[in-house]
């Protein structure tokens, strides 16, 4: 039938078509193989962390400041939007004076999206300013990896003095009592001699 002929024929005709395209498509592979191989790799961008920007915040910080942060805390992530909440979610105030706060990310990207966003910083100082009166802190940002880091480099600089800040339930919790410790110890010297022995508890 002329009909079931010109069905089978335009078949063909698709047929050949497909071949020819199925033959074209096995060239090309190689081709993409070899412009992936010579394009040049995309190094994984890391954030840099503001050393001296912590250094300031722990310098200021006060145990006061950060209670009263943390006692708002929930609060404040609450009155955000969704999204800036979202990227707030999994971050924890570390340390906090009357004009700086230092707050860590338990992830880099979104540490990166935090800082590199203006809208949040202005949307957590004036909500903050309304639940801790007046206070509106400049924010730094950092990762949670890096706080052990920069926490103990900072007390180790300044050992003359204590660090207001956060530690983790892991690290040593760091307690700066030095110069109080040696004057017990002078006196007790001068009273007793030198028969007076120091043990650590």
């Amino acid at each position: 039938q002329p009909a079931d002929q010109a069905e089978f024929t335009a078949l063909k005709t698709q047929i050949q078509q497909l071949q020819k395209e199925v033959q074209q498509l096995k060239k090309q592979p190689t081709v993409e193989k070899e412009e992936r191989k010579t394009a040049p790799k995309k190094t994984a961008s890391t954030y840099r962390v503001p050393t001296e920007r912590v250094y300031q915040v722990l310098s200021e910080a006060t145990k006061d400041h950060l209670l009263s942060v943390k006692n708002v805390w929930e609060d404040l992530l609450m009155a955000l939007p969704v999204t800036q909440r979202a990227m707030l979610k999994a971050s924890e105030p570390m340390a906090a004076g009357p004009d700086l706060m230092l707050i860590a990310f338990d992830y880099e990207i979104v540490c990166q999206r935090a800082d590199s966003s203006d809208e949040l910083r202005l949307n957590m100082q004036n909500t903050l300013s309304m639940m801790i009166k007046g206070y509106t802190p400049e924010f730094v940002f950092i990762t949670r990896e890096s706080w052990p880091r920069l926490r103990q480099a900072f007390v180790s600089q300044h050992h003359d003095r204590p660090v207001a800040a956060e530690t983790n339930e892991t690290d040593d919790e760091i307690t700066l009592i030095p110069e109080e410790t040696n004057e017990v110890v002078e006196q007790a010297k001068s009273l007793f001699g030198d028969l007076v022995t120091i043990k650590d508890d």
